[in-house]
């Protein structure tokens, strides 16, 4: 029963972000609290190689298990859980074997998914939200200290839509308006650690609240989403010049990846139409288009295919009725292959994007 109710949750969190944050009422706060009286509010992770369709699920304990960072020069990544006896921070190779593992560091324990968080050198800094404060703080492991590094970073959950280590040791700042901090339009900036002193590079209308954007491989462009609802552009954003380089027309867009040479970004149009922009060029062609009962949640482009996955719903109660990862090849858009697997949270390309790790809800 506990199992059941756990494969329940992740199928709700699931149907809300395919609903772009919709709430489905009483029933998600009671199945939330079922969760919470059965001590069963796990996550598990798993490494996916979708050309060999070999699935390796990584070890878990209680509490959900995030990936924070991945080091394709170390070919390893890193995951952090809070709960239960497992809590803690995990690095494993693109293998799926355990590397090594250390304790949650004490100002992450109150980490929430919603909150901005950044790691770089697998751990060796770490830019969070403090709790309690809206102030972002950053930890350097080597000299066991933080420090905070920006005032009033935001209070409501679209405040800050994400916060990412640049190769130079700056962060880059998503920042949405948020009146709690007299922050009227959203911001795109670049945070100078040292100085403390921000430049900002770009002001999009809203970035979007679901999978609203991607760093590029060599961490030198952006892709995001400006807008909201139907009214959503696909930009590309040149960290180094602060120009947009490529962008789409407007539409219902959402869910932007980066190819591994990071010539193409992908994303939905419409929930079911998959769509790739080529960065050089600024055109678009579209790569598969799904069924019309069809909600795409998650997308990535491999060295060699790309992978999707989509749910339908019981048309009477919106019910997740199935739900599937669909792997394509690059060159002839054929099906390589179709795996019955319910998937949740974000995907995270490894091993030059020949796996992706993913969270699973069975």
């Amino acid at each position: 029963m506990a199992r059941q109710l756990c494969v329940m949750w992740r199928r709700m969190e699931t149907s809300m972000n395919a609903r772009r944050g919709t709430f489905f009422g009483r029933a998600g706060v009671l199945c939330a609290l079922s969760l919470l009286m059965a001590g069963c509010a796990t996550s598990d992770l798993c490494l996916f190689n979708p050309t060999s369709g070999e699935m390796r699920e990584l070890p878990h304990g209680r509490g959900r298990q995030i990936v924070v960072e991945v080091s394709e020069a170390g070919k390893e990544f890193m995951t952090l859980s809070r709960l239960g006896g497992n809590a803690g921070i995990r690095i494993f190779d693109f293998d799926g074997e355990e590397k090594r593992r250390a304790p949650c560091p004490p100002f992450l324990m109150d980490y929430r998914i919603s909150d901005p968080l950044a790691v770089q050198g697998m751990g060796r800094l770490i830019a969070y939200r403090k709790h309690g404060t809206r102030d972002l703080y950053v930890f350097d492991a080597s000299k066991n200290t933080e420090e905070m590094v920006y005032r009033d970073l935001g209070s409501k959950y679209d405040s800050a839509a994400g916060v990412e280590w640049l190769p130079d040791g700056k962060l880059l700042l998503l920042l949405n308006a948020d009146s709690d901090v007299g922050r009227r339009q959203a911001s795109i900036e670049v945070l100078d650690i040292a100085s403390k002193t921000c430049k900002r590079i770009f002001q999009p209308s809203c970035i979007s609240a679901i999978h609203p954007y991607s760093l590029s491989n060599r961490k030198n462009k952006l892709a995001f989403c400006d807008g909201e609802d139907d009214s959503v552009c696909v930009r590309v954003l040149d960290l180094e010049s602060a120009t947009v380089v490529a962008q789409s027309q407007v539409g219902p867009f959402f869910s932007v990846c980066w190819s591994p040479s990071d010539e193409y970004v992908g994303f939905f149009d419409s929930g079911r139409w998959i769509k790739r922009l080529r960065v050089s060029r600024g055109t678009i062609e579209t790569l598969d288009t799904g069924a019309k009962e069809w909600e795409c949640l998650h997308l990535m482009f491999g060295d060699s295919f790309y992978a999707y996955s989509w749910i339908t719903r019981e048309p009477k109660y919106g019910s997740i009725k199935k739900e599937e990862v669909v792997v394509c090849d690059w060159q002839s858009g054929s099906r390589l292959r179709t795996v019955s697997m319910p998937v949740n949270g974000d995907w995270h390309s490894v091993s030059g994007g020949r796996k992706v790790v993913c969270e699973i809800g069975y």
